[in-house]
């Protein structure tokens, strides 16, 4: 099946159904992810953080050790 036939499928029941097709949903996040979103949160407003003024700058540091 090409992109365009799945759209026109996708487009045809649309308008048949008035509705999108499928269900959308957003995951919660589970504990370990949340936990790293705070941690990030964290470094990102701590002052004794390292910071790096490239990603290049990051990884050689840590190939380095």
């Amino acid at each position: 099946m090409s992109i365009n036939e799945a759209m026109t499928i996708f487009a045809k029941t649309v308008v048949k159904e008035g509705c999108i097709p499928f269900e959308l949903s957003v995951k919660t996040p589970n504990r370990e992810t949340i936990d790293a979103m705070l941690e990030a949160e964290r470094l990102s407003k701590d002052p004794e953080t390292k910071r790096y003024s490239s990603f290049m700058e990051a990884f050689n540091e840590v190939i380095s050790d």
